[in-house]
């Protein structure tokens, strides 16, 4: 729970740098980068932490699977976009999360099925703009789902960098 406070306050200084704006352009598709650049600078920073962190723990694989895993990191929140999420709707969901024990998904506000459904939202944006990369929809769309966590370690290195930013 702390590191969630912490994110929260991370979000209002939120920048990124001309620097950083370079490597995501390296790193991702002019359709990717069309998708990524959507997301508010706080969602774009944490994609970013995400993806440096990626970067720490790929040295022993192949320069494919590194190259996908970063793109994964990049775009793994995409699905927030137009959700209604921002650094209030988000802490209201995560008290929400803690008394929903069931994980029911409710059909209103629409901030709450950003933050529930968000894996599921970038599949489908990423899908609508031509990005057809099964591995990557795999990664993007199972970013929370713990139970296929063993099967892959691409999923596994994506899950963990995202929980420790």
């Amino acid at each position: 729970m702390l590191y969630r406070v912490k994110q929260f306050f991370k979000s209002f200084n939120a920048k990124v740098s001309e620097k950083e704006i370079n490597w995501i352009r390296n790193n991702l598709t002019a359709s990717e980068q069309k998708i990524f650049f959507k997301l508010p600078t706080y969602e774009q920073r944490h994609s970013i932490d995400v993806a440096l962190t990626v970067k720490e723990r790929t040295g022993q694989l192949d320069e494919r699977q590194a190259k996908l895993l970063i793109r994964a990191a990049l775009l793994h929140d995409v699905g927030k976009i137009n959700t209604g999420l921002n650094p209030i709707t988000k802490s209201i969901s995560v008290i929400f999360d803690i008394f929903n024990k069931q994980k029911k998904v409710p059909k209103k506000p629409r901030f709450l099925q950003g933050y529930y459904l968000h894996p599921y939202f970038s599949v489908e944006i990423l899908k609508n703009e031509g990005i057809q990369d099964e591995e990557l929809l795999y990664l993007i769309g199972n970013h929370h789902n713990n139970t296929e966590i063993e099967k892959n370690y691409l999923l596994k290195v994506l899950m963990d960098s995202d929980g420790e930013n």
